[in-house]
């Protein structure tokens, strides 16, 4: 090598002289510089900057510390080169006057120069320099050669920097990004490539790393001087220091986390958008895993309707919140939902404290994620069931009035009789009850008339408005009359309810309108009042029961306006409706509050017609009315004499129920406590057999009122009979603010009282309870509960309250009842196992089946394992059962070997029988009872959670079960916290992926990216691998395409009785697509990635499109993942394959669509959006099946 001493640089300490050496010949070899000014050497190396590559050298005893990307520095002993005081003053004043390149050429020419008439003279010492350097650069070359290559290839952003900030190297990444070159780079600070804020905080971490010594790791927004473009960057600052420790320069590495922290953001966004919308719902919105009917997700209102916290609510199971007699229903109906889509129901649900609350749940079939989920919304029905009851109460308090009066009442329910008076029995000739259940159609004189009426009637009252009309009805022995049919429905919102319809016979009526002018008789002894008016409301003439009804004399009111009888209470709207009725129809029927000439007020059933001449045209009309004042007075008396008591006329039992449960739906809106004492007189039987009753009631009325004036607006007092009384103490703050009202219900009932000449004193004991409670509790529970504690007031000495312990009275029977029924389920021999199969999806064998636990409940059923295997987790019957499904498994792998079926059969292993101190012994017992199976036809799977007290143990275990042949898998992998941990110590043959990780990878790219770590991982160590779950075409297509073949879910088949199984076996056969499907390169997996994005977009257009979410992903081609991914490493790996084109033109149709589709919504058109959301999806699967010709194109 001809190495050549180029140029003198400068005077190093303590006399050292440093130099460059080169081969001006190896334009890309090594330069070695001797400097110990970097800067400086920078200066007089402009040919070589960018065409040299460095080296790190250790040259004997002597130093080459590497200072930049081009220079190293070289310290060498006083004795390996000396050279005089005149060489040194010459290289001080290179160092000095050069300062352009001209200068640099004469200075270096004139170093060159004098060096060389010094070379002879120390010829020794520079060939021994230049020898050894020369070997050291031949030995490193090649390792800088591969170190460059790495630098400079990486993703990262890599830079070294000196003490003053400069910039000694930057690799291809930074260079990329501010689009210079590496001349533009070296020796400039970061005032030139950033902005004045980004640039002076760079350089005060820089400064801190060189100061402290210490790395420095931050996350960072850079903004570029040019550009203004803002970047997140996450950066790595680390100090280099020379042999002597001392720092020269700092090593930073940059990452660009821009895009991360927008999915971040996104992905925040959408989390936060989506529980608005949950949380916004009128209603409580669940919902649940099937079959293990698992609650995962709710909204707020859910939370507040029930009272719990948010920590009480994941996991519960959907029986947990109904009464025990609704909970068969309840699963009943969850069913139905599983076999048609849909199902509603009413139901009440349990709240925290106890109470009540009424439903009407709605719920559908959803699967995602390759999982079944019960979703659906419940509506509190609480106040519309009250109402019923109310409804129903009214019924019956009225039945006898109903019965009485001179029309027929009917109540239907889709259009059936669900009760009715007996006149209108007696109407259609029918015996008492004989209608019940039966169709209306029966009293319409034909089925058009039926129909017709139907259209009309029900439209009107399903408006809010009464209905009325005359028609031709049909009586039981056929014969038709003519009668008035009037209606409404109890409750418009809600059809279902039903509606009230009033018949009447008018065969009379219309005997008398058509014989009016030749039969005056009639008209004036009917026993209804009849005003005949002229269109303007003039009354032309009226009949005697007209006067005796109003107190009007036919001479006071003819020729005077029929608004003389109105009473003022109807409104406007309701004579609007009156006449608009007369216009239309010829007729109004209805009730109407008139005034009597002497001013009373009274209530009057009235029919108005329209008498028509020959043209159509109306000449006067005809009012019948009867006065129902009385029904009316009698029917609130009997409300009265039915909700008070008639000694005290304090609420009686059936009032207090009633406002008992208005208070508690008003404790729970409130959220504040209500009381309920149970008050018992001491002494007051002794007072009534000594004084008699006479005074016993006078010392009852006088303390009810004492006791009432006690309490607070707002409260109630009841007297459920004899000297028992019921108190409800509403909108406490807290238990103890009902202090002070007990005291002073103590305090009336003990004070004396005057009756006669006697003066009578009593005193009371009180029991209270409050509510809500922690535990479901109705009224009749509260009022129970407060008796037991009145009792206990007795108890204690009379005159005082005892407040009633709910902790006390709380059962823990419930968990020791489960307990036995389960042990009673086990020796009645009601558990069955069912087998889920395990198969190779390529080649169709079915290598296993897994045993699944079953409860064949006699009442309830067939249960999940759900259900029951909770309450035994920390229970020694886990042991006892987990070896009953060893024992009757290994009984069927038997039966079906003796039928031919040889398959393995994997039991799962509840964590207390792995950790018995002799399970492997008691597992070689349950083997040796089956001599004729070898010990590989069983495997066990075992939990992650399971391992966890214990790891070193279970894995002593899991070894001891594979020195006899029974093999271990590893159950729900991925889901632990350990994951590795267990890879690493449990001598496990398979890993089971759990169905979490294969739900979602359709259309989450974060679950796919998932699921492929967790792939590798098996595959690095060396595992067996099965996923769980699988439950579409789809999904398994994407499994085998990344390499996992081995599979069960419900897409393959269902859990099934032995029986079934060898049936499915011998004709199940896997998916053609799946037959097919080879696993791809690891270099095409960012092709499945872009496959599933794509996916996802089109899901979020589905969604805002519906209503479903504010705000959809970016509407342009160019800026959505897939099409970043399209324009980037798709374009570079698969752009010059012919199927690429058609996949840029499908992606610009789906988003050209998508833009469509969103401008509809926009316009108002959101129906028409949604109906064409089909063509959209036949263009997404047109693009994804590009895609797949895109793969397969690349795999030839």
């Amino acid at each position: 090598m001809n190495t050549r001493y180029l140029s003198l640089i400068s005077d190093p300490p303590a006399g050292f002289v440093c130099g460059v050496f080169g081969n001006r010949e190896l334009l890309s070899g090594t330069v070695v510089l001797l400097a110990a000014d970097c800067a400086s050497a920078c200066a007089l190396l402009p040919d070589f900057r960018t065409r040299v590559e460095g080296v790190v050298l250790t040259f004997g005893t002597p130093l080459i510390t590497r200072l930049g990307p081009l220079l190293w520095h070289v310290s060498l002993s006083r004795e390996a080169l000396v050279l005089g005081g005149e060489l040194l003053a010459l290289a001080l004043d290179a160092v000095t006057v050069a300062s352009t390149a001209g200068d640099q050429a004469r200075l270096a020419q004139r170093a060159e120069a004098r060096l060389r008439s010094e070379h002879e003279a120390h010829r020794h010492d520079y060939l021994r320099v230049t020898e050894a350097l020369q070997n050291q650069v031949e030995r490193v070359t090649g390792s800088e050669h591969k170190l460059s290559s790495i630098l400079e290839n990486v993703d990262a952003c890599i830079y070294l920097k000196d003490r003053e900030g400069h910039y000694l190297f930057a690799n291809r990444a930074v260079r990329e990004l501010w689009q210079v070159e590496m001349d533009d780079i070296v020796g400039f600070g970061d005032e030139k490539f950033f902005d004045q804020a980004t640039s002076a905080r760079i350089g005060h971490q820089d400064r801190r790393v060189m100061d402290e010594g210490e790395t420095l790791r931050s996350e960072d927004i850079n903004t570029l001087a040019g550009s203004g473009k803002t970047s997140v960057f996450q950066s790595t600052k680390l100090p280099l220091r020379r042999e002597d420790g001392r720092i020269y320069a700092l090593c930073g590495i940059s990452t660009d986390i821009t895009g991360r922290k927008r999915i971040e953001a996104q992905l925040k966004q959408e989390q936060q958008f989506s529980k608005s919308v949950l949380d916004s719902l009128p209603g409580i919105f669940y919902l649940y895993t099937y079959p293990e009917c698992r609650l995962v997700l709710w909204n707020k209102r859910h939370e507040l309707l029930l009272g719990y916290d948010t920590s009480e609510m994941k996991g519960r199971h959907v029986t947990d919140w109904h009464v025990p007699e609704a909970r068969e229903a309840v699963l009943s109906a969850i069913e139905v939902v599983m076999k048609t889509g849909q199902n509603s129901i009413e139901a009440p649900l349990v709240a925290k404290d106890g109470r009540l609350v009424q439903f009407a749940l709605t719920g559908v079939k959803f699967e995602a994620r390759d999982q079944v989920y019960l979703i659906g919304i419940g509506i509190d029905i609480t106040e519309r069931k009250q109402q019923e009851e109310k409804t129903r109460q009214l019924l019956a308090e009225n039945e006898t009035i109903l019965n009485n009066v001179h029309v027929g009442i009917v109540y239907l329910k889709n259009r059936c009789v669900v009760s009715c008076n007996r006149r209108f029995e007696e109407i259609f000739q029918y015996e008492p009850g004989e209608l019940l259940g039966e169709s209306s159609l029966r009293f319409y004189a034909s089925r058009e008339t039926f129909e017709q009426i139907g259209l009309e009637a029900y439209r009107t009252v399903a408006e809010g408005r009464n209905y009325s009309t005359e028609l031709r009805l049909r009586r039981k022995d056929g014969s038709v009359f003519w009668g008035t049919l009037g209606g409404r429905a109890i409750d418009p919102d809600r059809p279902q309810e039903g509606s009230i319809w009033v018949y009447s016979d008018i065969t009379e009526r219309k005997q008398a309108e058509e014989k009016l002018h030749l039969a005056a008789s009639v008209f004036t002894h009917a026993r209804e009042g009849i005003m005949i008016t002229a269109t303007d409301g003039t009354i032309i003439d009226v009949n005697d029961t007209f006067s005796r009804i109003t107190g009007y004399s036919r001479d006071e009111v003819v020729g005077r306006n029929s608004r003389i009888l109105s009473s003022g209470r109807q409104e406007k709207s309701f004579y609007a409706a009156l006449w608009r009725d007369l216009t239309e129809k010829g007729y109004w029927y209805g009730e109407i509050w008139n005034r009597r000439k002497n001013g009373e007020v009274y209530a009057e059933m009235l029919t108005i017609s329209a008498v028509r001449d020959v043209e159509g045209k109306t000449r006067q009309y005809v009012a019948l009315f009867s006065d129902i004042t009385a029904l009316k007075e009698h029917a609130r008396q009997l409300e009265h004499l039915a909700h008070y008591d008639s000694l005290t006329m304090l609420p009686n039992r059936t009032l207090l129920a009633d406002r008992l449960q208005q208070a508690m739906a008003q404790a729970q809106r409130r959220r504040q406590p209500l009381a309920v004492a149970y008050l018992d007189l001491d002494g007051f039987k002794a007072i009534n057999d000594r004084h008699g009753h006479d005074a016993g009631d006078q010392l009852l009325i006088d303390l009810a009122s004492r006791m009432k004036q006690a309490l607070r607006e707002g409260d109630t007092l009841a007297r459920l009979g004899g000297d028992e009384f019921v108190a409800v103490l509403l909108d406490l703050a807290d238990v103890a603010a009902s202090v002070q009202v007990l005291a002073r219900l103590l305090e009336a009932a003990a004070e004396p009282v005057p009756v006669g000449d006697l003066m009578l004193q009593v005193s009371a004991s009180l029991g209270v309870t409050f509510y809500p409670q922690s535990e479901d509790v109705d009224a009749d529970l509260l009022l129970r509960q407060a008796d037991q504690a009145m009792y206990q007031a007795k108890l204690a000495g009379k005159n005082r309250y005892h407040v009633f312990d709910t902790e006390q009275d709380s059962s823990v029977r419930g968990r020791h009842e489960s307990l036995e029924d389960i042990r009673r389920a086990l020796s009645a021999r009601e558990f069955v196992l069912h087998y889920q199969p395990k198969v190779n999806m390529r080649t169709g064998e079915v290598t296993g089946a897994e045993a699944l636990i079953r409860w064949q409940h006699p009442e309830k059923g067939l249960l999940p394992p759900a259900v029951f295997l909770p309450v035994i987790e920390d229970h020694p019957l886990a042991v006892e059962i987990g070896e009953w499904v060893i024992d009757t498994a290994m009984l069927q792998i038997q039966r079906w070997r003796e039928a031919g079926l040889n398959i393995p059969v994997s039991v799962n292993v509840a964590a207390r029988q792995l950790q018995q101190p002799d399970f492997v012994e008691r597992l070689c017992a349950l083997l040796a009872a089956h001599p004729e199976l070898s010990p590989a036809d069983l495997e066990l799977e075992v939990l992650e959670t399971s391992a966890l007290v214990d790891l070193a143990r279970v894995a002593g275990i899991i070894e001891s079960c594979r020195q006899i042949g029974v093999m271990f898998a590893l159950d729900d992998f991925g889901t632990g916290y350990s994951s590795l941990t267990y890879l690493k110590h449990l001598p496990v043959k398979q890993l089971k992926i759990d169905q979490s990780f294969v739900r979602d990878m359709l259309d989450d790219p974060d679950d796919l990216a998932i699921l492929e770590g967790v792939l590798g991982l098996a595959i690095a160590f060396r595992r067996q691998v099965i996923a769980e779950g699988v439950e579409t075409v789809e999904h398994g297509k994407l499994l085998l395409q990344l390499g996992c073949e081995q599979a069960q879910g419900y897409g393959i088949a269902r859990p099934m009785p032995a029986l079934d199984f060898p049936a499915w076996a011998s004709t199940w056969r896997p998916d053609s697509d799946w037959s097919n499907r080879s696993s791809i390169n690891r270099d095409d997996l960012p092709l499945l990635f872009a496959s599933v994005e794509h996916r996802a977009w089109i899901v979020s257009i589905a969604r805002y499109l519906k209503d479903e979410r504010e705000e959809h992903l970016t509407l342009d081609h160019n800026l959505c993942r897939f099409g970043t991914w399209l324009d980037t490493e798709g374009r570079i790996r698969y752009g010059a394959q012919s199927a690429f084109p058609g996949l840029e033109s499908l992606h610009r149709q789906v988003h050209l669509l998508a833009i469509e589709l969103c401008e509809h919504k926009a316009m108002g058109l959101k129906l028409e959006a949604v109906a064409r959301l089909g063509e959209l999806h036949g263009l997404r699967d047109a693009l994804l099946e590009q895609l797949q010709t895109l793969l397969q194109e690349g795999q030839k």
